[in-house]
Parts: C-alpha cells; sequence; structure tokens
C-alpha cells in the first residue's frame, strides 16, 4: 500500500512544490533535507463484507519534518486533501475508498524540528 500511497503524494504538485524528492517508506535518516515527508504502514485488517467479497483495510500513518510549524501544518493540510476520499486504482491495489481518521503536530529535537502526521484509512477490494 506504500507503493499506492508515495504515488498519490508524489503526483501532488502542491505537496512536491514543497518536498520535492523527500517522500520516503518507512524510514527517514536523521540527517535528511527538510522539509520531507515519511510514510509508514500501521496495520493491515480483513474486513468482513458480508457479500463474499475480499477486502482489507490498511492504516497509513504520513510523517511531515519541517524547521517551522506554518510549514509542517501546511504539509499536513496538503497531504490530507491528497489522500481523503481517494477510489480508483493506484500502484496494483484497488482503492474502494479512503479517509482521514486523525491528524497531530508535535515539535522534536529540542524544539528545532517540527512534525505533523495524518492518519489514514484505505478500503482495498482484494
Amino acid at each position: 500500500m506504500l507503493e499506492a500511497v508515495y504515488s498519490i503524494l508524489n503526483s501532488t504538485a502542491s505537496i512536491t512544490d514543497i518536498v520535492g524528492t523527500s517522500i520516503y517508506p518507512l524510514i527517514r535518516e536523521e540527517e535528511t533535507d527538510m522539509p520531507a515527508l515519511m510514510m509508514e504502514t500501521i496495520a493491515i485488517s480483513p474486513i468482513d463484507t458480508n457479500s463474499g467479497a475480499k477486502a482489507t483495510e490498511y492504516r497509513v500513518d504520513v510523517h511531515s519534518y519541517s524547521q517551522t510549524v506554518q510549514q509542517s501544518n501546511a504539509l499536513m493540510l496538503l497531504v490530507r486533501s491528497a489522500l481523503d476520499r481517494v477510489e480508483g486504482d493506484h500502484a496494483g491495489y484497488s482503492v474502494a475508498f479512503s479517509h482521514v481518521t486523525g491528524m497531530d503536530l508535535d515539535v522534536v529535537a529540542g524544539g528545532r524540528v517540527y512534525t505533523s502526521t495524518t492518519s489514514v484509512s484505505f478500503h482495498v477490494i482484494d
């Protein structure tokens, strides 16, 4: 599923205008240039559709890293806009729908790095 999330984020000009190519799956090296995005799969769960169709829920968090709270907040809102209510085929995944389940801002590294997290649930038809 991270391939699909990467594809969506990387094709969103308003996001790449800010982070360029700094979109990472699973881990972002500490010394990586900012601003940047890092995404991770939080959970994968089968869904009982009661119709015999097979579906899976993927829960994904997208974290932004920035040197200003304004930029971190802007990235959080752009990620929400890009990933909320997604449908269709993306990188080999048939997404029935997605929805944002939470957003959060934080400060790390002694106040030198601002982060945001956008949590998204994707329902995928198997």
